[in-house]
């Protein structure tokens, strides 16, 4: 087993890993927001739970509209899933949960939501629709992401071979080529745990399952699964990085980083607003080891924002120039805020340390985040210090 060498678990080998956009960001319901996508899904669930999200937007904007006082849900959608407990969503997922929602709304709600019944305000508290509304919301967001994603199910059922459960049981439990000699004294729940954990860097060399699980048995059979873990471990430690180290393709020729001052170009912002919103990058990337300074230019081709209806924030690839974000943000929101700086981090070349794909085993897409402690894995992650010596490694030379 290769050694850590720094925080956060980052071993000694490099690959490439595509670059996805960023996931899970909550729109208020009720805002006016049309999502055209499903609309006319062919999947009853799915159409079933947009039907139910416009319904919970007429009630709301119905009931702003007759009140003294406005009310707004957020979905109520978790946008944070560990290694330990990951998303599993799928259109059989959404319709327990659907149906679990049902059971606990009022009649009335109910009715008005899943039944297209006729709008009595008098008979709907707003406690109800704080109470049920998020979570419909939430349940509607994962149905547009599953509707969206399974148009590319075979670009995400690849990316399954870049799952690291596997990987991350056998090092936290500190099972090795050696320990594995052991594997008959192993309880019958350790070893189908071992078992799952070996078929997954199994998986990560790009094997097929058939074939990693009827080599598995047979290396049992045998007792030579440290063989085994031999075969596999190197591709699963390189897997590993590539969350966490920039790739050749996503470094920068246009930075300068001296004595631990980070400076770059960045197209100077169309509003006064803009650049304001633009600057809390130089904040939010001053920690004791780095300070980013952008030098404001009017010229193209350097990194910029790029603000647009209806999008999803994200850059244009690793080491690119566009950070892409809706046109309808507010700019001095904290969540907002953060976003921009994570999309900054990939302009920097860092990628993503989460992953998302489709288990065809589960029949499910699978979602969650490696730490969620890291700005580039989660939304409420920060500055690490395993980011500030990545960026020493690539940049100050």
């Amino acid at each position: 087993m290769k050694k850590l060498f720094i925080t956060l678990c980052i071993l000694s080998t490099q690959t490439l890993m595509a670059h996805p956009d960023c996931v899970f960001n909550n729109a208020p319901v009720g805002s006016g927001i049309s999502k055209k996508v499903g609309e006319k899904s062919d999947n009853a669930i799915i159409s079933k739970t947009i039907a139910a999200k416009e319904k919970l937007d007429e009630l709301i904007n119905l009931f702003n509209r007759n009140r003294a006082r406005s009310i707004s849900v957020l979905a109520a959608l978790e946008g944070e899933h560990s290694l330990e407990k990951p998303l599993i969503y799928s259109p059989k997922t959404i319709a327990q949960d659907l149906a679990k929602l049902q059971s606990q709304m009022s009649p009335e709600l109910k009715r008005v939501i899943f039944e297209n019944g006729r709008i009595d305000l008098n008979r709907i508290s707003e406690i109800d629709i704080r109470r049920h509304g998020g979570k419909l919301a939430g349940l509607y967001e994962l149905a547009i992401r599953y509707e969206l994603l399974i148009k590319r199910k075979s670009t995400y059922v690849e990316q399954s071979h870049k799952d690291v459960r596997g990987f991350n049981y056998l090092y936290g439990s500190k099972i090795n080529e050696k320990t594995l000699n052991n594997f008959s004294s192993y309880s019958s729940s350790q070893q189908e745990t071992v078992k799952e954990a070996l078929m997954g860097i199994c998986r990560n060399n790009k094997v097929k399952i058939a074939k990693c699980k009827k080599e598995l048995n047979t290396s049992i059979r045998r007792n030579t699964l440290g063989a085994y873990y031999t075969k596999y471990i190197n591709t699963a430690v390189t897997n590993w990085n590539s969350f966490f180290q920039i790739p050749a393709r996503g470094v920068r020729s246009d930075v300068r980083y001296v004595n631990g001052v980070l400076e770059l170009p960045f197209k100077r912002p169309e509003t006064r607003a803009q650049e304001d919103f633009v600057r809390t990058i130089e904040t939010y990337w001053k920690t004791p080891g780095l300070a980013v300074y952008l030098d404001f230019q009017d010229v193209e081709n350097i990194p910029n924002l790029i603000l647009k209806e209806n999008s999803v924030a994200h850059v244009n690839k690793l080491g690119g120039n566009d950070i892409i974000m809706n046109s309808t943000i507010n700019m001095n929101a904290k969540g907002t805020q953060a976003t921009l700086n994570h999309e900054f981090g990939h302009v920097l070349g860092l990628p993503d340390c989460y992953i998302e794909f489709f288990d065809e085993e589960q029949d499910a897409f699978v979602n969650y985040q490696l730490f969620k402690s890291d700005m580039m894995c989660s939304a409420s992650g920060k500055l690490t210090p395993r980011i500030i010596e990545e960026l020493k490694r690539v940049y100050s030379r």
